[in-house]
């Protein structure tokens, strides 16, 4: 699969890329040239018929900065447990119970290294994933007090709707947004 995006206005952002699904591997490789630049590509192997391990490989342009993040996923019939050691000293950890079919909630937990005090602090999200027919609802909440959810739907397969939110309730911030991307 390749994608090509494009987003006008102030800052105008290019982005690509591009992705391979084998029957037990995967491998990508995105590229924007949002805040100066940046590459990403990553591959993971299946080790097991559950468990999966992979390298991801990142770079920033401006400042040059390089580093390598390592991965875990874990799949049963009816979880998912994941794991990513990033090169910048933090780690995401999640754990997703799929309830039924096409339902699923998930519980994220990041820990990391504050690089001005060098403490040690963490945050949490919950969230639930729910796809149904041609549409998709995604919403979260973690715990800043921040709530998210992206509602998408596809129209014959060639076009995708999504509105999406943002509510940052201890700023008392809210943001709307729409957009839609064609499939060729």
């Amino acid at each position: 699969m390749v994608g090509v995006e494009q987003f006008d206005g102030p800052n105008r952002t290019h982005s690509g890329d591009v992705e391979y699904y084998g029957p037990d591997c995967t491998a990508l490789a995105k590229f924007t040239n949002a805040m100066g630049g940046i590459l990403t590509a990553a591959y993971s192997q299946a080790i097991t018929r559950d468990l999966a391990l992979g390298v991801q490989l990142e770079g920033f342009f401006k400042p040059a900065e390089f580093g390598v993040s390592w991965n875990a996923r874990y799949e049963t019939p009816d979880w998912v447990f994941s794991g990513l050691l990033r090169y910048t000293s933090h780690g995401i950890f999640s754990v997703t119970r799929k309830i039924g079919q096409g339902i699923s909630a998930t519980s994220q937990f990041l820990v990391q290294q504050d690089p001005n005090s060098g403490r040690w602090v963490s945050s949490g999200m919950f969230g639930v994933d729910y796809q149904f027919l041609a549409a998709r609802f995604k919403g979260t909440i973690d715990s800043r007090g921040v709530v998210r959810s992206v509602f998408e739907e596809s129209i014959a397969d060639v076009m995708t709707i999504t509105l999406c939110n943002e509510l940052v309730f201890p700023l008392k911030q809210y943001r709307l947004g729409f957009g839609f991307s064609i499939n060729l």
